[in-house]
Parts: structure tokens; sequence; C-alpha cells
């Protein structure tokens, strides 16, 4: 039997020869159309870019509205507000009653200066205190013996005075008699005058004897104050040999050693009040004409937060640095050090409801007047306007809108190009 040729034969086109599409075709061609036309824009975008950089390379920020807290980061270190030095008062050898660390309170004896000079010369000056004293004691002797010897002379020209002018009624009263001549009755007339002459001038004198006196004795009794002024300043000065710790705290740095031959006004040691501390920090010149006293400091120790105001300003600039001091608000701090390291934001000034975004280098690549805006993967070139800037965020007077995102850093490789393509 022959067997036929079916064996040998291909099926070109079943069912008559119509073409039938698949499902799986149709949903192939959909999502093509989907992708072309998704894409399309982007790929339209995407021509005018000559330029790619990965998005992992760039940090981005979006522009919002809020306060701005215009501040500068400083860094600096704790200190007592009170640390007083103690000085030798005079010349001598020093005795320490305290060493270094030691905790004292105000009042109490830290140091004694062995001072044979000074120690004389009040002995010297209490010896002529007293001789001033036998001096004034004498002169009051004497003013008392003169009073009496001027008064016994007034009181015998009184007398002379009271007979003269008894004489004169008893010569009165013969000469209207004619028992005695006109030359007797003159003669009682005159001696009373003189009489009368005396006393006034004893009078006077005495009254000047008197205030002479007087003057004498003001005169020593001055010298004996100042004397005693001089004695009670070398008595204060010895007191002072024994010198006391003006607060409560402990002992800073020693100057000198136990028996130390010192001088006068030489260093001897310090006492740290450890109720009152204060931060010393040091701020950019930049800023110094922004620095007023009052201005609210945050000061960051220990990841506690604590609010303090600018105390002092230094008058001068070190190194590119203004030396200021911060006083802390509250009342009392706990756990703090001498010299421990403290980071602190003077707030300079505040800013409400203002366009603001994160600082970066962006400001350094275009001076504060280009940025990179963000939209669909595109950054874009745009100027725009800066004002006041903080250490973390920067006003933004023009060129942006609330809402929108830019490139904070990163921008440098962009080259320059208008418009850059952000590969996610």
């Amino acid at each position: 039997m022959i067997r036929d040729t079916s064996d040998q034969d291909i099926t070109i086109m079943p069912n008559g020869g119509r073409k039938i599409i698949r499902p799986w075709m149709c949903v192939l061609i959909v999502v093509i159309i989907a992708s072309v036309t998704y894409t399309y824009p982007r790929v339209e975008k995407w021509q005018g870019t000559s330029l790619s950089v990965a998005a992992e390379k760039l940090r981005f920020g979006k522009v919002k509205r809020a306060d701005l807290v215009r501040d500068v980061s400083v860094q600096g270190r704790v200190v007592a507000a009170i640390k007083p030095m103690m000085f030798s008062p005079a010349s001598g050898r020093v005795s320490l009653l305290v060493r270094a660390g030691d905790a004292v309170k105000k009042g109490q004896a830290v140091a004694k200066i062995d001072s044979p000079d000074l120690t004389s010369q009040l002995k010297q000056e209490i010896s002529t205190l007293a001789s001033f004293r036998s001096e004034v004691e004498r002169e009051a002797l004497e003013t008392r013996s003169s009073r009496l010897a001027l008064k016994q002379k007034l009181d015998l020209s009184k007398v002379t005075l009271t007979a003269a002018k008894r004489e004169m009624r008893r010569a009165q009263i013969a000469f209207d008699k004619n028992v005695i001549s006109l030359q007797d009755h003159e003669k009682a007339v005159d001696d009373l005058h003189r009489a009368e002459l005396e006393y006034e001038n004893q009078t006077q004198e005495n009254q000047l004897g008197s205030e002479k006196l007087d003057l004498e004795l003001k005169i020593r009794n001055f010298g004996l104050s100042r004397q005693q002024l001089s004695v009670d300043d070398l008595t204060r000065k010895v007191s002072e040999l024994s010198i006391m710790s003006p607060v409560t705290g402990v002992v800073g740095n020693l100057e000198v050693n136990e028996k130390d031959a010192v001088s006068q006004y030489q260093p001897l040691m310090t006492v740290v009040d450890l109720s009152a501390y204060e931060v010393e920090v040091d701020v950019p010149e930049g800023f110094a004409n922004d620095l007023s006293l009052g201005i609210d400091v945050a000061i960051e120790l220990g990841g506690v937060n604590s609010l303090g105001s600018l105390a002092s300003i230094s008058p001068e600039i070190a190194n590119g640095q203004v030396k200021c001091r911060v006083r802390f608000l509250e009342a009392k701090q706990a756990g703090l050090r001498q010299n421990q390291r403290v980071s602190a934001r003077i707030l300079l000034e505040t800013k409400s409801d203002v366009l603001l975004v994160s600082r970066g280098n962006f400001l350094q690549i275009g001076g504060g007047k280009i940025a990179y805006v963000l939209e669909d993967d595109i950054a874009s070139k745009r100027s725009i306007q800066t004002g006041v800037s903080s250490v973390g965020q920067i006003e933004i007077l023009g060129g942006l809108e609330a809402g929108e995102t830019i490139v904070l850093s990163g921008a440098a490789f962009f080259e320059g190009q208008d418009q850059i393509l952000i590969i996610e």
C-alpha cells in the first residue's frame, strides 16, 4: 500500500488563511503604547540636558515658610563667675593654712603673713600716740591754769573798778559840800576812768587769752587724732596679715610655697566660688557688630539645654575672635565643672513667617544668587535672592516658592549647566 505525503506537509495558515491575534499580544501592545505616552514628555525634557548625576550624590531641601532664628554657633567653657585672687598685704614670709582643692568658707583664714617691719611700726606708732595723749593732757592742765590766772586779773580789775566808783561817790558828796578841793575831785574822776579802762582791757584780754588757749588745745587734739588714725591704719594692716577667704568655695591655684618671702601685692592664691558659674565663649569677628548685652543664648551641656544671656563683651579682638561671658538665667546649675566644654547658640535675631530653606554649599557655589530647582527628575538653574542666615537655615527673599525642592549640596557636579538629569 502506498502511503500519502501528509507527513511531509507543513501548515502555513490555519483557519482558512486568517491571522489569529492572541490575548497576550494585545496586552503587550497596550503596555507599549502606555509606556511611550508616559515617557515621551520626559524624553523630550531629557533631550535638553547634557549631563546626568546620581541622586545619591546630592542632598535636597524643601522651601517652606517658618520662623527664622538668626544665630551663631560657638564653643565655650564653663568658668567661675567669682574667683577672687588673694594678694599679700605686706612684705614678709607667708604661712599657708590651706592646700589647693581644699573647701573653705567665707571669712576662714587661708594664709598668714609674718611681717616684723609692720608689727614694729605699729608698736612705735602706739608709743607715739601715748606721747600725744600726754601732751594733750598737759596742755589741758596749762589751759586751766592760764584761765585761772586770767580770771584772777579780771577779778582784781573788777575790785579796783568797784573801789574807784565808791571813792568817786564820796568825792562827789564832799565836793558838793565844799569839803574837798576841785583837784581832789578831778583826781577821783581820773581814778574811776582808769579803773574802767583797766577792767575793759582785762575783759578783752581774758577773751583773747581764752580763745588762744582753746586753739592751742585744739591743735594738740588734732595731732592726737592724726596719730590715732595712723595707729588705726597700722592696726588694720596688721589684722590683714591674716588673710581671710572672701567667698565660700574651694582653693584654686597656689601661687607661692610655704614660708616663701613675698612682697606687697604679690599674688598668693585664688578661691573659686562654686555656686556661681558663667560660660566664656569665642565669637567670630564677623558677628562682633551684632552682639549686645542681654541677648539670649541657648546653652547645650551634656545633652541638657539651658538658657542664658550675654553678660559681657570684650572690647578687643584677639585672633579673629571676641571673648564674651554668658550668664545662666536659671538660679542654679547642677553638675558643672570648671573649664568644662559646652556648645552654645547666640540668638541674634528672630524673623517671623519668612521663606527659608536649609543651609548647604549651594550658597558658596552660586554666591547665594543661584539654586538648582528639582522638578520631574530635572534640576534647573534659577536665580534667587537670599537674606539673613542662621546656623541651619537661610532666608529666601526671591526666586523660589514655598513647597519647591532645591539641591542643597552636590551642585559642584553640575559644572554650571542649566539643566541636569537626576538619576534615581
